[in-house]
């Protein structure tokens, strides 16, 4: 369909996707004075899918599906011919052209048409990775949205296979034990560790000014609107923060029963910087973006369970801060997570 080579209109499709698969997370940070990470690590309480979204015009497509099929959500009958949208497409026909001649058939949104060439693209048109990856996307949607699937696990299943395709670069683990400066496990160490740990985090964290996910979401869709396509480049402070923080993180004296915490917190922080990176680079490469969001959830349950992990200890030793001293805080936020 030509409206796929537009690529504002590339784009509001694959968020629309990625947040049908529930791929978007909105979650609200511990009420505690301070994190110990910017990355915003309270325990997923719900999402925000596509079948929960509104139909405003009352034509049986969800919002979020006008974006695919590039329909009005304020105006039931887009083309003009006095059949609905939804109805429309239940029935294989175009809702952006007006009958008779309105059927959609396979050579609509595959490669496989007339007018396209081997790759995918139409005729005329220039050819990129973003539109052939779309196009297959698209073609996989309509098949099984015609098919009567759960709009919800159509988009998942959708995404997912986009993903399967085209495999996104998985962000490997660069910290080990033989990066680690393992110290003894006394009670004086353990609290060192801690107050350093939580000075990092805390000197750091105020970089980070929105969680990841819902800037990502804002970012696109301002970007769609005002067909502005450029580099985000706040994910790039982002991601400076993280990897400046597990740097400094790596220097400190570790006891011996906290490596396993460290080093998982610590490599968290840092892929976390390479998943920022991946973000800023989202419009020009959404399939290692999509990726990175899901290496973003891994990421952020790995901190909550880095921190959780390093709670258990400090009260295996019976650990005490003062107000005044950094850990303090970095207890409240351990207590806030259980």
């Amino acid at each position: 369909m030509a409206f796929l080579g537009n690529k504002r209109t590339i784009f509001a499709i694959i968020l629309a996707l990625a947040i049908a698969a529930g791929a978007f997370w909105i979650s609200k940070k511990p009420d505690v004075k301070k994190m110990a990470s910017g990355v915003n690590i309270t325990p997923i309480s719900g999402e925000k899918t596509a079948i929960e979204s509104p139909d405003s015009d009352g034509d049986g497509l969800k919002d979020w599906e006008e974006k695919l099929w590039g329909t009005d959500p304020l105006n039931p009958d887009t083309d003009g011919d006095q059949a609905p949208d939804g109805e429309e497409i239940k029935l294989g026909r175009d809702p952006l052209k007006k009958g008779p001649d309105d059927l959609l058939n396979s050579s609509s949104a595959s490669s496989n048409d007339e007018n396209q060439m081997s790759d995918g693209a139409p005729a005329g048109e220039p050819y990129n990775p973003t539109q052939r990856i779309t196009r297959d996307l698209f073609a996989s949607y309509i098949q099984q949205r015609n098919a009567g699937l759960d709009p919800k696990e159509t988009a998942s299943q959708v995404v997912d296979a986009l993903l399967n395709d085209n495999p996104a670069a998985v962000f490997k683990n660069d910290f080990s034990l033989n990066n680690a400066r393992v110290t003894s496990a006394s009670p004086e160490n353990a609290k060192a560790y801690i107050n350093g740990l939580a000075e990092i985090s805390d000197k750091y964290s105020g970089q980070i000014k929105e969680n990841e996910l819902d800037l990502l979401t804002r970012l696109i869709q301002q970007s769609n609107s005002e067909d502005n396509f450029n580099s985000f480049d706040e994910f790039k402070i982002y991601a400076r923060a993280y990897e400046d923080a597990a740097l400094e993180i790596s220097k400190l004296m570790v006891p011996q029963t906290y490596i396993s915490a460290h080093l998982k917190y610590l490599n968290a922080l840092n892929n976390l910087a390479k998943i920022n990176k991946a973000f800023s680079q989202f419009m020009s490469d959404p399939v290692t973006g999509l990726g990175a969001v899901q290496q973003y959830l891994n990421e952020s349950k790995n901190v909550k369970n880095a921190l959780l992990t390093a709670g258990v200890l400090i009260q295996k030793d019976n650990l005490v801060f003062k107000p005044s001293e950094a850990g303090f805080a970095l207890i409240n936020l351990i207590i806030a997570l259980q």
